[in-house]
């Protein structure tokens, strides 16, 4: 059985506005960068992290799900 993680999604807006920052638990990083996509406004640059590990930065449109 896998244990669930904590991750940190940070929704940054980009023009030096401060971002959004969500804190949620899932399954694995996969699970998380989904969500983040979900939380994602068109063109928002998305982080998501798992603890002092940075496991994806980029744009959702980036990211390919499988």
């Amino acid at each position: 059985m896998s244990a669930v993680k904590t991750y940190e999604i940070r929704l940054l807006p980009g023009h030096r506005a401060s971002p959004e920052i969500y804190s949620s638990s899932h399954m694995d990083d996969h699970a998380a960068i989904r969500r983040a996509i979900a939380l994602a406004k068109p063109g928002q640059v998305i982080e998501v992290w798992c603890g002092a590990r940075c496991i994806y930065a980029g744009l959702p449109s980036e990211v390919v799900v499988h």
